[in-house]
Formats: structure tokens, C-alpha cells, sequence
């Protein structure tokens, strides 16, 4: 979905000045701008893809390779890079891509999340075993320890797979910078096929952990 950004600038929501318009519009300019302000960015808010669409595509990276991938740290780098434009929605009202989403900025989550992820990582696992029953854990117990290597792959798989998916969605990711500017991919997908994509991944990924789960 290629959506305007939000502004009142330019091609993105441009008034003109007063003295170059009727009186009649002239008195409507500032609540035309705000209300065309506020529509684009309720259209950016709603083709925002939301963090859980993500976490398919790692499952099914799981299941590849169950012992060489750390679901965990997926997840969580996944989440860590998704900061920037829920964070950037609260200080300027546009949920933006411009630092984290390129593949400088992937590399640098993926190093968080890979380095001082990996202990809170351990200590979720070990509260999230803690909470099931025994027979609860006969599916859902995880190992506790998360292995450097690991915890790197599923670190930098998350990063990377999300700022793909990301850039199919988004005109303002830059998917390969530093290396190649602007977005070749926007628009590759339909946006419903890309979240489809995700759900189909996630349910095959999950029913191939299963079936792993039950033969060891």
C-alpha cells in the first residue's frame, strides 16, 4: 500500500496561501489541511503491519532448523525494530521508517538483540515453562538456553526477513541502504497476498514443530 506520508506540505496536503485562494476557501483552508492531516495518517495507521504478521515467518525458520534458530530472539528483534515507527507515530503523528528499516539499521538490532537480548531472552523462557503444567509442557516446554549462534541467526533472520516484508508494504523503507537507495520491492505483493503469506507460514511452521515435538 503506497500511502502519502503525513503533511501539510507540498503534494502531501498543501493549502494554499490565503491571498491566492477565495474568501470562502480561504476560511476553510486550516480545517481542510487538519482534516486532510488526520485522513492520511489514519490510512498509513491502518496499512501499518503489526508486529505478529512477522513471527510467522519465523516459525517456519524454526522448523528448518530447530537447534540453529532462537524463535525467541526472532521475535524479540522483530519487536526491537518496530520501536521506530511506533515511536516516531507518538513525536511527530507519522509511523515512519527512515533509520532502523534499511540494512545498516537491521545489522544494528540484530546486534542488540543478538548481545543483551540473549539473557532476557533465557529469562523468559525459564518464566514461560514455569507457568505451564506437566502435561502443557509436553508441548510447549522450550530449552532454556540459547546458544551465541543461535541467538545471531534468529537475530538477524528477524531483522532482515522484517525489513523484506516491511519494504513490500511501505514506500519510505530503504531496504538496501547504504547500499542501493529508494525501494525496489514496494508493491512486489499485494499487500493481503504478503499478510496471507505470513499466516500460511506460521501455521505450517507451527504444525512442523509439532510433529518434531511429538517424535522426540
Amino acid at each position: 500500500m503506497n500511502v502519502p506520508r503525513c503533511s501539510n506540505t507540498g503534494a502531501h496536503g498543501y493549502i494554499a496561501p490565503n491571498d491566492t485562494l477565495s474568501p470562502e476557501v480561504a476560511d476553510m483552508a486550516p480545517e481542510l489541511a487538519s482534516t486532510r492531516s488526520r485522513t492520511c495518517c489514519s490510512a498509513r495507521i491502518s496499512g501499518m503491519p503489526i508486529t505478529p504478521f512477522h513471527f510467522g515467518p519465523g516459525a517456519l525458520f524454526k522448523c528448518v532448523g530447530p537447534a540453529h534458530v532462537s524463535w525467541t530472539v526472532f521475535a524479540l528483534a522483530n519487536v526491537l525494530i518496530d520501536l521506530e515507527p511506533i515511536a516516531l507515530f507518538f513525536l511527530t503523528g507519522d509511523p515512519a521508517h527512515p533509520w532502523l528499516h534499511t540494512l545498516l539499521g537491521a545489522i544494528i538490532v540484530a546486534t542488540v538483540a543478538a548481545t543483551a537480548g540473549r539473557w532476557p531472552c533465557e529469562w523468559f523462557l525459564r518464566w514461560w515453562n514455569r507457568q505451564l503444567s506437566p502435561v502443557q509442557a509436553q508441548w510447549l516446554a522450550a530449552p532454556t538456553k540459547i546458544g551465541s549462534a543461535s541467538a545471531w541467526v534468529g537475530a538477524l533472520v528477524g531483522t532482515i526477513s522484517h525489513i523484506l516484508l516491511d519494504a513490500v508494504m511501505h514506500s519510505d523503507v530503504r531496504p538496501f541502504w547504504p547500499l542501493v537507495q529508494g525501494n525496489p520491492l514496494q508493491g512486489l505483493i499485494a499487500i493481503e497476498r504478503l499478510q496471507w503469506g505470513c499466516v500460511v507460514a506460521g501455521v505450517l511452521g507451527i504444525a512442523v514443530l509439532a510433529m518434531l515435538k511429538r517424535k522426540s
